[in-house]
């Protein structure tokens, strides 16, 4: 089965999973196009990668123990695990610097990051709300050389469709951090 893979921290692939936060910042990869990130991602499974993270650790209390991820214990020369399925349901992108970092003290990005994203290619900022579910058994695909580099998704072969899990959070508790999203990105909306 074709599919496809985003290539994110492994730090905000582990918050993905726990349910902690339910959406990411996206502007894309030196090798993505200028308009890869525009409107919704659609459905992809998660590449965790430590591409980029290193020199930019996430903000302070958000911080993972590897030890405590049991799918970051799995990556083996050569072999990528696949531990969630999600599906973009919002697409809203920023203009304002200001708001950007508002919405970002809810998460792990630290300031830093936020800024130079936001600065990268022209001004503005993307932000995804995310649906994500936990496969009953992760995927592990056989690392491809096209797919290293600084580029937000590949493209990879599954052998069969993917049995999912229950999502994340509950649809209440989805829909709430979506109002929340909503709400610092028109806060007039919800006045």
């Amino acid at each position: 089965m074709k599919t496809r893979a985003l290539k994110e921290w492994s730090s905000l692939c582990s918050h993905l999973l726990s349910g902690r936060i339910a959406g990411l910042f996206r502007k894309g990869g030196l090798v993505d196009g200028p308009h890869d990130m525009e409107g919704p991602l659609g459905e992809y499974w998660l590449h965790p990668t430590g591409f980029h993270e290193e020199r930019n650790p996430v903000r302070s209390g958000w911080e993972i123990d590897p030890e405590s991820v049991p799918w970051i214990r799995w990556v083996t020369e050569g072999k990528i695990p696949l531990p969630g399925w999600c599906q973009t349901t919002g697409c809203y992108h920023i203009h304002d610097l200001a708001t950007a970092l508002v919405l970002a003290q809810n998460s792990p990005w630290p300031d830093e990051v936020i800024q130079t994203r936001f600065r990268y290619r022209s001004p503005g900022i993307f932000f995804h709300t995310i649906r994500v579910f936990r496969p009953a058994m992760v995927p592990m695909v056989t690392e491809d050389p096209a797919w290293k580099g600084c580029k937000s998704f590949h493209e990879l072969e599954l052998p069969e469709a993917w049995p999912l899990l229950e999502p994340v959070l509950s649809d209440d508790a989805y829909k709430k951090e979506v109002l929340r999203v909503e709400g610092i990105l028109n806060p007039l909306a919800f006045a």
